[in-house]
């Protein structure tokens, strides 16, 4: 009986703690009712960095979608914490620092003419370099991006699909961090803190 009324206990305990230490932020919404550009003034953490060199690239209706020739774009975006370690590594200051031209022909490397969603690149070949697909930078460069199946325990290939593009100008590979992120005019694939702007 004790042993029954200490688990009574255990059970009404655990349903009467509070939510204290949680946060509902709601459902995850990757389509936006706004543009790119727009889209990047809402989360200054990420991407007030890239903002601004866009914007000193003189590049700013590619990302609203006024310029006629990209009215739709994919952008694998490099993130302030990109460009952080860029400006630590060159010993600039603050973006107003940096050339305009090195702006502009770095912000081009992560531009794909056209909307490509995550589901729309290929599959990586397991334990090989090949599939995925090939797209052609507006630098005009060529990257394999490409889908990668994870193991969830035992169970192979049951885990979480992740996208990688790989660089073949420096031969790196780079993880998406978070991808179909869909504003009106175009997709942003947001790539891992860990990436240094440029190296793409």
């Amino acid at each position: 009986m004790k042993k029954l009324l200490l688990l009574l206990g255990v059970v009404s305990f655990l349903f009467s703690c509070n939510n204290d230490y949680y946060i509902d932020t709601g459902v995850a919404k990757g389509k936006l009712d706004i543009n790119m550009y727009e889209y990047f003034k809402t989360n200054h953490y990420d991407w007030d960095s890239t903002r601004l060199i866009i914007d000193r690239a003189g590049l700013t209706d590619v990302f609203t979608g006024e310029n006629p020739d990209y009215k739709q774009i994919t952008f694998f975006g490099p993130t302030n914490h990109s460009i952080r370690q860029y400006m630590i590594k060159k010993g600039y200051k603050k973006v107003a620092d940096i050339p305009v031209a090195d702006c502009a022909s770095m912000i081009r490397k992560y531009i794909v003419k056209g909307k490509m969603m995550k589901e729309d690149f290929a599959f990586e070949v397991k334990g090989t370099t090949d599939g995925g697909t090939i797209v052609t930078k507006d630098d005009g460069r060529d990257i394999r991006v490409f889908r990668r199946k994870s193991d969830y325990g035992s169970v192979v290939d049951a885990g979480p699909v992740s996208l990688y593009v790989q660089s073949y100008a420096i031969s790196t590979t780079i993880l998406v961090a978070s991808a179909n992120i869909e504003p009106t005019n175009g997709v942003v694939h947001s790539l891992s803190y860990t990436h240094m702007f440029g190296d793409f």
